[in-house]
């Protein structure tokens, strides 16, 4: 039977698409020694597309070729490749909340799963009875009703992330941005060429190249990015601050926080424990700030969170979140120390102060928190030590 696809034309788009996820796990190896959620995510991510390039020639190769062999390989093929692209929209919305540091609710997750997980439970079925897609008695490969079903997901979870990003950004502004086109495009292209024509195969391949734009844009980021932490650094914020002609539209509240005790936990302990405290605090501020602003490391023990609001009730919010969350560290840690902050809060307004202005009443009022608790806390209180 003729077939109505080239299959050489396939073959070579994916294998492409092999050969760009190769280079990009090669050119990230430093990356994914580091195992954060975030690389975590992007490693599913590479796998899943990786393994969608091989499937897909394999199910357009054997697509007519006679046998049970062929027939078994056209079925999971097919099957993988319907199932992993759903789970590849998935882990993108995973990547986005984590990158971007907001609520990725666990209802939002569990629809999703519901979907994806009825996805699953209509494959298993079509082995049984097709209702996705059929293979005749010449082993060819046809579309069935149900197979719009997954269309529909596959395109939902795209326009989600898309709602997502957009929420996220009215809600921090200019704190969180992340250039989602350069995932969201190549796939949205590559899923409407596919969708309507049939015989052109081209989403494995087009989802290598919108990996691809992530791992490009998150190099491109590492110059703001703090090592240790993986919190945006004080070259980003000075960024926010000077550079960015926006900042004026936005009414920014900063929060800056320093920790207690810090240098002495470091003399006593080593500067292995103090870098875990680094980290921990780091987990801490973006959980608490989540998507209400932004977290950077301003320098060695002290942190700058800027928040895209001016309301008293909001601010107070985020710190009582801080504090309640650092409490329930120390909690769970028993070491023989508690972690502790000084905190100073000043609402941005370029009309009336500098950039410099700004920073410098953070510091003072930070400072002023400190004397208060080096008071309490005589002992602590390095300059007597």
């Amino acid at each position: 039977m003729q077939p109505t696809f080239d299959l050489l034309t396939i073959c070579i788009a994916n294998i492409l698409g092999i050969i760009l996820i190769g280079v990009l796990i090669a050119g990230n190896i430093w990356r994914f020694r580091d195992k954060t959620p975030e690389n975590m995510t992007l490693m599913v991510l590479m796998f899943l597309t990786l393994s969608n390039c091989i499937a897909d020639p394999v199910s357009y190769y054997f697509d007519g070729k006679p046998g049970d062999v062929a027939r078994a390989l056209i079925y999971l093929s097919n099957a993988w490749l319907y199932t992993s692209i759903m789970l590849t929209g998935l882990y993108w919305m995973r990547f986005l909340a984590i990158h971007l540091n907001g609520r990725f609710s666990q209802l939002h997750q569990g629809v999703l799963l519901v979907f994806i997980g009825t996805g699953a439970f209509l494959m298993l079925a079509n082995f049984a009875q097709p209702i996705v897609f059929s293979v005749d008695s010449n082993n060819v490969y046809r579309r069935q009703a149900w197979y719009w079903y997954y269309l529909a997901v596959d395109y939902g979870i795209l326009i989600d992330s898309l709602i997502f990003y957009s929420k996220t950004r009215m809600k921090g502004g200019i704190l969180k941005h992340f250039p989602m086109w350069a995932y969201f495009i190549p796939a949205l292209i590559g899923a409407l060429i596919q969708s309507f024509f049939y015989g052109v195969s081209v989403v494995a391949s087009t989802l290598a190249i919108s990996v691809a734009g992530i791992l490009a844009n998150l190099q491109n980021e590492q110059i703001f990015r703090d090592n240790l932490t993986g919190l945006f650094n004080r070259a980003y914020l000075d960024y926010l601050l000077r550079k960015y002609p926006r900042i004026r539209e936005y009414k920014i509240t900063g929060i800056m926080l320093n920790l207690n005790n810090f240098k002495k936990i470091n003399r006593t302990y080593g500067h292995k424990e103090g870098d875990k405290i680094l980290g921990e605090t780091a987990r801490i501020l973006q959980a608490a700030v989540s998507d209400m602003g932004l977290v950077t490391r301003y320098s060695s023990d002290e942190f700058i969170v800027l928040l895209k609001t001016q309301s008293d009730p909001v601010i107070q919010t985020c710190i009582e979140q801080i504090n309640s969350r650092i409490d329930q560290y120390n909690y769970h840690n028993h070491s023989d120390y508690l972690l502790s902050v000084a905190i100073g809060t000043c609402k941005l307004d370029l009309n009336t102060q500098t950039t410099d202005d700004f920073v410098n009443e953070l510091d003072k009022r930070m400072y002023e928190n400190k004397r208060e608790f080096y008071t309490r806390y005589a002992q602590y209180d390095r300059r007597k030590s």
